[in-house]
């Protein structure tokens, strides 16, 4: 992050949580949860860059920060890793299991983002809008500000 700031490159941050997690802990096991957890990492560590950071962040959720990357290009990451995990059921003792992610990002603002942990947090909101959108999606944090920022329709 200090890196980013420093040589004023761009830096993004992706976070994705799995959906109905607790339905698979659940139904499955927390044996298959866990399995599903190594799943989900392994298909993120596919869909990015031997550059990019990948961690747990707890539970079921997780966290990317990709160095040198633009909205654009993290929205394009962000969406290959959805539709990767969408598309690869885990395979359990007598079915497939197909999972998705919601997925939020957010990009470097100096002015608004200073620490990862603000770059985190507005990933994070991003992530819920996902999740509120309907779940199975990407969400930028840049869209909630420019709907934040739209003049409301008269009624």
């Amino acid at each position: 992050m200090k890196k980013a700031v420093r040589s004023n490159s761009p830096l993004a941050v992706i976070m994705f949580d799995a959906d109905h997690f607790k339905t698979v802990n659940d139904t499955y096991g927390h044996a298959a949860g866990d399995r599903a957890l190594v799943h989900l990492a392994q298909m993120a560590l596919q869909a990015l860059r031997d550059t990019d950071i990948l961690a747990r962040v707890g539970g079921e959720e997780f966290a990317v920060v990709l160095e040198n990357t633009t909205e654009q290009s993290a929205a394009e990451v962000a969406e290959r890793l959805r539709a990767s995990i969408a598309a690869t059921p885990l395979i359990l003792d007598t079915e497939e299991l197909v999972l998705t992610v919601s997925v939020g990002l957010a990009c470097l603002k100096p002015d608004r983002a200073t620490s990862l942990d603000a770059l985190l947090g507005l990933a994070d909101k991003a992530l819920y809008a996902a999740k509120a959108g309907g779940r199975n999606r990407v969400c930028c944090y840049s869209a909630l500000q420019a709907d934040a920022n739209q003049p409301t329709p008269p009624g």
